[in-house]
């Protein structure tokens, strides 16, 4: 069971069209996402951790990586094993838009190094392979 954070405690701002995942029982990454004055492009994560404060904590993730993924809403972020060690996770990014371009590129994040790497570079797409002939 965790406790709502303090209202004065760092958080994520508010977001539509965002992607999260989560990576274990106490804790979830919420990424970019579109806000108040377009495309965020933050990287946070929500600790629940019952067994040391019992509440809730935002913290805003900073990269190591030079390289991060462009700003974008609606992709998707998935939960990957990295390794033998339950310790060790990371998250894929996929697609999503910016605006204008869709994205067909894919995106490792180590949590435990906090890095970004390029897994899928994007690709420019000669259809729209995301039309289909029966309306669905």
């Amino acid at each position: 069971h965790c406790l709502p954070a303090a209202s004065s405690a760092q958080a994520a701002s508010a977001r539509s069209q965002h992607c999260a995942a989560a990576v274990s029982a106490d804790r979830a990454y919420v990424f970019d996402g579109y806000g108040e004055h377009g495309e965020l492009g933050d990287l946070w994560t929500l600790h629940c951790d019952s067994t040391v404060t019992g509440t809730a904590s935002w913290e805003l993730i900073a990269p190591t990586s030079e390289q991060t993924p462009i700003a974008r809403i609606g992709a998707t972020l998935s939960p990957v094993t990295l390794s033998d060690s339950a310790h060790l996770v990371g998250l894929v990014l996929f697609g999503g838009l910016d605006g204008g371009s869709y994205f067909n590129n894919a995106w490792l994040f180590d949590t435990h190094t906090t890095a970004w790497t390029v897994l899928l570079p994007h690709t420019a797409q000669t259809t729209d392979v995301s039309v289909r002939s029966d309306a669905r």
